[in-house]
């Protein structure tokens, strides 16, 4: 098992990782336009329950009109939630 400081010391990897995810995503379903206004993401937590991967509680930076990124009734913030095991705060 990992010591909390070797998993917050990999988490920057990981933000970028997922950062790249996140922009790809709304690349493909919404539009350059939507991926753009994502500048950053933070792990803000993570949690994991043994047998299962770790779920993550990120913060998205965003420039403009969040609702694009959001979609109808969440869906677009659903669907990434689901595919990425994520959990979405936008600021």
């Amino acid at each position: 098992m990992k010591s909390f400081t070797e998993t917050m010391g990999s988490l920057d990897g990981l933000e970028r990782e997922f950062l790249d995810k996140v922009r790809s995503f709304y690349q493909n379903r919404v539009g350059w336009y939507a991926a753009s206004q994502i500048q950053g993401l933070q792990i803000q937590d993570r949690f994991s329950k043994p047998g299962e991967n770790p779920k993550y509680r990120v913060r998205l930076i965003v420039t403009g009109e969040k609702g694009r990124l959001i979609g109808r009734g969440g869906a677009y913030v659903n669907e990434l939630r689901n595919s990425l095991n994520l959990e979405i705060d936008l600021d």
